[in-house]
């Protein structure tokens, strides 16, 4: 029967993955119905060759699915649905944490301050195991301060091998806003940061204050990341499709799918998983990317992002990343953008995080219009500005853009009122994924006519004027 480790400390934890990795069990993180991390015998694997199995032995199992039983089993975050089951064997494991110790300062000490139910995190307990040893538990609601307290701890228990820790652009963030804890975080050999996407403006910001930040590359389906300030591992190649998508080979890349049942792992055939040329496991993202000609990886969105707005093609995350780059120095740390459905036009909805000095985004009408039409297209340019808190968020930090959607919409029709709860940023740090409160400013911000409370309407169309020189 499967054994349950409800609430597990890194310790804990660290000696469920040890018996994983020799083969004594798979180990399942929480996700998909799974409550806990969970050690599954290995006579509940299914797949090919296996006793309870439909296909024969030795055949070599479906093309797409995994036919040896997994070391890890990782939930993807959703978000293009249902958590898919991620099979990851022992070597991609092992390959993932020799890679990431070769492209860092060697073996270290790791600060955990992401919950181990995902990737990310299970990846520094992994790597702890490879150096013999076992992370500061540093999980928990994150705050800034609370950071500065745990690192101060980390540091003054004599810490002689290079330190590191793994952070979501949001962590980094709010370390940033806080100069103890930038202070704190200076001190780390390396800070990997992924998850979700990094902004120019802030990994400039972090280097300015001294942090040693590595931006980080990869999913569920590649051990977590596989490309570092956008170049692969040696042993992984990153290749461009025609239709622009992402696709990544090598050692580190998962085995396939799986249905995790209370007492049954299955394989699941998926076309994402095939072998290249050279018979490496290869999964195709659903990332949009390309590739410079010194083989530097940059992400440009995704393809189920993508939306239609005036007959255009919109892709969020080159929206985001010029909307960022201008208000950045205004205040604004986080822009998200929402798509909010119209008969006519499918009108842009604009998420803002308040951050220091943004005063002006509460008091003002913003003509986005004038100000960014020799950077964006007309269809580009958002209509709507609605102030918010946080950013919705899932996973580990991801940015949950149905919610966002979801969001917009109602503010665009009245129902959400300023200071009233909505989903919000999912809590990265803690043992389940939570949600915490994303709230529209409140009363001082423009409630402009035909506006919701709570938002600010660029009140020129966005649609009818042309890209300036």
């Amino acid at each position: 029967m499967p054994t349950a480790f409800p609430s597990p400390t890194p310790a804990e934890a660290s000696r469920v993955f040890a018996d994983a990795l020799a083969g004594r069990h798979i180990a399942v993180l929480p996700g998909g119905g799974v409550k806990h991390l969970t050690a599954y015998p290995l006579s509940s694997w299914r797949g090919a060759g296996s006793a309870d199995s439909a296909d024969s032995p030795g055949n070599g199992g479906t093309e797409g699915a995994a036919s040896a039983p997994p070391a890890l089993v990782v939930f993807t975050s959703g978000s293009t649905g249902r958590p898919k089951g991620v099979a990851l064997s022992a070597e991609a494991l092992r390959a993932s944490a020799a890679a990431t110790e070769d492209a860092l300062s060697g073996p270290g000490r790791w600060f955990l301050c992401l919950a181990p139910d995902h990737i990310a995190g299970a990846q520094v307990i992994l790597r702890s195991l490879r150096s013999g040893t076992v992370p500061f538990d540093g999980r928990g609601h994150f705050t800034a301060e609370r950071f500065a307290d745990q690192a101060e701890e980390f540091f003054g228990a004599g810490q002689s091998e290079p330190a590191y820790a793994s952070l979501v652009p949001t962590q980094l963030t709010r370390i940033l806003r806080d100069p103890r804890a930038a202070s704190q975080a200076a001190r780390f050999d390396a800070l990997l940061v992924g998850g979700a996407s990094l902004h120019p403006h802030t990994a400039q910001a972090a280097r300015q204050a001294g942090l040693r930040i590595v931006r980080t590359y990869g999913m569920s389906e590649t051990g977590g990341g596989c490309v570092y300030d956008g170049r692969a591992f040696p042993q992984v190649d990153v290749r461009i499709e025609n239709d622009g998508r992402v696709a990544l080979s090598g050692p580190v890349v998962a085995d396939g799918y799986v249905e995790v049942e209370p007492d049954s792992i299955t394989p699941k055939p998926d076309p994402s998983f095939t072998a290249d040329t050279s018979g490496r496991r290869t999964f195709l993202t659903s990332d949009m990317g390309h590739l410079d000609s010194a083989g530097v990886l940059s992400i440009t969105g995704r393809v189920d992002d993508v939306f239609q707005s005036g007959g255009t093609n919109v892709s969020p995350l080159a929206v985001e990343a010029v909307l960022l780059s201008e208000l950045a120095d205004d205040g604004i740390d986080e822009v998200l953008l929402a798509p909010v459905e119209d008969r006519e036009w499918g009108q842009l909805g604009a998420l803002l995080v308040r951050g220091p000095g943004a005063e002006y985004y509460r008091n003002s009408a913003v003509s986005l219009k004038t100000r960014f039409r020799h950077l964006l297209g007309p269809a580009e340019i958002p209509r709507w500005v609605l102030p918010v808190d946080a950013i919705p968020a899932k996973g580990i930090g991801k940015p949950d853009r149905a919610a966002a959607h979801a969001l917009a919409a109602r503010l665009l029709r009245g129902d959400a009122e300023p200071g009233a709860a909505q989903d919000g940023l999912a809590d990265v740090t803690a043992e389940a994924t939570g949600r915490a409160e994303v709230r529209p400013t409140g009363a001082k911000e423009a409630d402009l006519a035909g506006s919701a409370p709570g938002m600010i309407q660029d009140s020129t169309d966005t649609r009818t004027d042309e890209r300036g020189e």
